[in-house]
């Protein structure tokens, strides 16, 4: 048996595509002014059980966390009462009552 090492540099479509990975993750960093990414790629090798070839895939991923927020108070704590007739949260809009429902 012989053994042949196998390097990264010798698939360059999984290279070049790492590569446009690496470019993205950059890009959207800069975009959304992110000051972390991850990239990564999976290199997948099956033998066919049939010809005994191997068959080798790859996917490149990217992370760029990106979190947003907001805050605030959505309406009046006096807007929402509990109704003795209706057995219920009620909201007052424009003069009117709203029962909340889950």
């Amino acid at each position: 048996m012989k053994t042949v090492p196998v390097k990264i540099d010798e698939m360059p479509e999984a290279l070049n595509a790492f590569n446009n990975a690496l470019q993205r993750a950059m890009l959207l960093m800069n975009q959304k002014n992110v000051n972390e990414a991850t990239a990564a790629i999976t290199v997948k090798i099956e033998i066919d059980p049939i010809s005994g070839h191997p068959k080798v895939t790859y996917k490149t991923a990217i992370r760029v966390p990106i979190e947003m927020s907001d805050k605030g108070t959505a309406v009046k704590a006096s807007q929402i009462y509990w109704d003795d007739d209706m057995h219920s949260f009620v909201m007052e809009i424009d003069g009117e009552q709203v029962r909340l429902e889950a």
